[in-house]
């Protein structure tokens, strides 16, 4: 508990991060518009939908017994409680409760995001990350800005594929205000963007901060048009730090004869938070095979627009009286990041097994997953399950699934 009233102490003597934790409360309160608008959470969640399980939560499906009605009012609920937490944190007598209802909303937003991998996105990466810092990590003011700094450059590492040079990776999108003959080039420059000029963010030269944040609101304006309104406000939150950082001057420290203790203590703090999200950006190239076909590891790590694919889905159902039509396997909801990922067929495919087990007719289902990079002729087969019900594999997060094929000559 010490650790903890040394991040409140921290957080109520700043009033700059005073109105970063309303930002951050804020962009919660903008999780919840996006289920609302965008991603019916509660359809979603609601008990008699298909689960598509996170990696490390194989068994979802048990907590799904809450009703439509409960569901919409727990959301209603995480709203109010976000708005509150931005209220405290307006008052700088309130930052404390504020802190707390942050704290809260961690879980909060957790129970609705963990019950379902389809609302795996950046957004809420990106966020759970900010929030973690400002609760838990010490000298806030230079850990989140440099945190902010490392989300954009590790999204154009994730950037330097033929698919997003050429623009194919937009899925056919069009970015608010660039004529179509010159999407290739605003592609080649948002990589510029977030690998290099993004450092302007953090030099002591007034012209070139705010030349590089004007860059960036160009960028996320004209992405409106592709990711919706959710990934461009939710950054404008998380930024807010660098000016909040420029224009209010921090409190002065107290002199105190562990102060060299705290600042060492600091600094390790902040490192310890910069390793790990960067440790997490290698954790699918661990894995063999192509990652953003495979799907392993990715939860790890930001997966923004990188490779198209298509892909098919089929199952073929087992009976006593013999082998069934292909059935297509597919689920609502599913974005466009995540469904060709194994983990989505397989979680269809396990529901299709749960619903059967009392069918006498019903014996099994082989599973059948195709995937290939968009414009390519070949397929590669992604998943050949013959008894998938009577095998049952389990996904490991930790660790190639050998039902997984990574071979590309797979046909």
């Amino acid at each position: 508990m010490g650790w903890i009233a040394r991040q409140t102490e921290e957080i109520e003597r700043d009033r700059a991060l005073q109105f970063l934790g309303l930002a951050l409360a804020l962009a919660n309160a903008l999780t919840f518009a996006y289920w609302q608008l965008t991603l019916p959470v509660v359809e979603v969640l609601a008990p008699g939908a298909i689960p598509i399980c996170w990696p490390f939560f194989s068994e979802c499906h048990a907590l799904r017994v809450l009703s439509a009605n409960a569901l919409s009012s727990m959301l209603w609920g995480y709203l109010a409680l976000s708005l509150v937490a931005a209220l405290a944190f307006a008052s700088p007598r309130f930052a404390r409760v504020g802190y707390w209802i942050l704290f809260a909303l961690l879980f909060y937003r957790g129970f609705f995001l963990f019950q379902d991998y389809r609302l795996r996105l950046n957004q809420h990466y990106m966020l759970y990350w900010s929030m973690f810092a400002f609760l838990f990590v010490p000298g806030k003011r230079v850990a989140i800005r440099y945190l902010v700094i490392l989300f954009y450059f590790w999204a154009g590492i994730i950037k330097l594929n033929p698919e997003w040079l050429s623009g194919a990776a937009l899925h056919g999108g069009s970015p608010l205000l660039i004529p179509a003959s010159l999407v290739p080039a605003a592609c080649v420059y948002v990589v510029v963007l977030e690998l290099i000029l993004i450092f302007g963010l953090l030099s002591k030269r007034t012209s070139l901060f705010w030349v590089t944040l004007a860059q960036l609101a160009v960028f996320h304006l004209t992405s409106w048009s592709i990711v919706g309104f959710y990934y461009p406000l939710l950054m404008v939150c998380i930024l807010s730090i660098f000016v909040l950082d420029r224009y209010i001057q921090p409190p002065p420290q107290q002199e105190l004869p562990q102060v060299a203790l705290l600042t060492r203590g600091r600094r390790i703090a902040i490192g310890v938070l910069l390793g790990g999200f960067f440790s997490m950006q290698l954790v699918p190239h661990v894995y063999p095979g192509d990652s953003a076909i495979t799907g392993e590891g990715r939860f790890f790590a930001l997966h923004m627009f990188d490779a198209p694919l298509e892909c098919q889905a089929f199952a073929l159902e087992l009976t006593d009286a013999g082998p069934q039509a292909l059935v297509a396997l597919e689920a609502p909801h599913v974005p466009k990041r995540i469904e060709c990922d194994p983990i989505v067929y397989w979680s269809i495919a396990r529901q299709i097994c749960r619903s059967n087990r009392t069918n006498r007719d019903f014996v099994d289902i082989g599973v059948l997953l195709r995937t290939r990079r968009m414009g390519q002729s070949d397929w590669q087969r992604v998943m050949a399950l013959q008894h998938f019900c009577q095998t049952n594999p389990e996904y490991r997060v930790l660790g190639h699934n050998d039902w997984i094929l990574i071979d590309p000559r797979s046909q």
